[in-house]
């Protein structure tokens, strides 16, 4: 039996069983899991699997610890006035079919606008900071934040509201911030051998002291992050940003910031 996910609909990502006994059956899956636990508690139960995507998969959400003696929240029972409310929405998620195509499709131009918006401001921050761990759990980031704002959308009537662009950006940027805030050291470690202390990178641009600087400065802070620190390695940064338009190359061979100025 082949339990498929809602981020592998068509099957393309993971490995099929074959074999001359195998049997793939593929069924409708309906299941929703949710886990609470102890920061500790979850790397310990994700810390075998840190690469291989079961993490990234997950939506994660993060409880800080609270000053000793501050207030305890209080939430809510979901009594009957709570299923009263949300009974609408679930009505509409079974009639979405009146909204289909003839292929049986519901397509939302604004939640495919939203998740291309997301990606390009992904790709404009790991450019300026050229964290590889945080570019790849944006991946599957994206197809979470392109599936949730196409249900809401369909549980509200088809209607878009600014209302979910809002919470699809926070929803999206929070389990991020989430998973690395809690996994990002282990995840980097096993990744690369190195301990990192700090859940993100900088941006690099703001660890050049100077607004015009030359390329042994550049050099000079791959090297003291850890970087590769080679003369292609350093030049495709600059390329990079040169050409996202942060810096300028400057007659004399040296550079200027036009973004990030210190």
């Amino acid at each position: 039996m082949l339990l498929r996910e809602a981020d592998d609909r068509d099957g393309k990502i993971r490995q099929r069983r074959v074999g001359e006994k195998s049997v793939t059956v593929d069924v409708p899956l309906f299941l929703n899991y949710c886990v609470s636990t102890t920061p500790e508690g979850a790397i310990d139960f994700f810390k075998r699997d840190m690469l291989k995507g079961a993490l990234s998969r997950q939506e994660v959400a993060f409880i800080p610890d609270q000053p000793i003696g501050a207030k305890e929240e209080k939430y809510k029972p979901y009594d009957e006035r709570y299923h009263k409310r949300l009974q609408p929405f679930i009505e509409n998620l079974k009639k979405a079919r009146e909204h289909a195509d003839d292929q049986g499709c519901i397509v939302c131009k604004q939640a495919i606008k939203l998740t291309e918006e997301l990606k390009e401001e992904c790709a404009a921050y790991v450019q300026t900071t050229f964290d590889r761990t945080w570019d790849n759990l944006t991946h599957r980031g994206l197809t979470h934040a392109l599936l949730k704002a196409c249900v809401i959308y369909v549980a509200n009537g088809c209607k878009w509201e600014p209302a979910i662009e809002n919470f699809i950006r926070f929803s999206f940027h929070y389990c991020l911030w989430s998973k690395l805030h809690v996994f990002g050291e282990k995840v980097r470690e096993a990744e690369t051998k190195l301990q990192y202390s700090k859940p993100g990178k900088p941006n690099l641009l703001l660890l050049i002291k100077s607004n015009v600087f030359t390329f042994d400065d550049v050099t000079a802070m791959r090297k003291n992050q850890g970087m590769d620190d080679s003369v292609k390695a350093t030049k495709n940064m600059l390329n990079v940003w040169v050409s996202r338009s942060w810096i300028k190359r400057l007659p004399d061979g040296r550079f200027e910031k036009l973004e990030y100025k210190l």
